[in-house]
């Protein structure tokens, strides 16, 4: 008598063209990601210089924070997903203040107020270059 042998169980199957779908997904994810890292160590660079300081939201949202702000402020692009915690304000001092130092604080804090002291001393919103 024949004996049916029993079926060989199939791997899972897929076409070349989903692979190559998959790979192109999963290498613009790898670019994204890797945008958004330069990104966050240009901020931590930014912020590394002598007295400019950045600082971020603390409070709950179902709190006011001193900005009269009641909620959280997130760090743009998708950085929070990193981790990377979102500025209110970034202070520049008057001797690292330079229309280029203004163009690349606002466009590595989008979301911040970007200060400088001013020549008496205090604390005012960056004059635009």
């Amino acid at each position: 008598m024949h004996q049916v042998s029993p079926k060989r169980r199939r791997w899972f199957c897929f076409s070349l063209r989903t692979m190559f779908c998959v790979v192109a997904f999963l290498s613009l994810i790898s670019a994204w990601a890797g945008y958004q890292v330069k990104w966050i160590r240009q901020r931590h660079a930014f912020l590394a210089q002598p007295h400019v300081f950045g600082e971020f939201n603390t409070s709950p949202p179902s709190t006011t924070n001193r900005w009269g702000n009641s909620l959280p402020i997130y760090a743009p692009g998708g950085l929070w997903l990193f981790g990377e915690p979102g500025m209110v304000n970034v202070w520049i001092p008057p001797e690292a203040w330079s229309p280029e130092s203004y163009v690349e604080a606002k466009q590595l804090f989008p979301e911040a107020l970007i200060l400088w002291v001013n020549p008496s001393g205090n604390w005012e919103r960056m004059p635009q270059p």
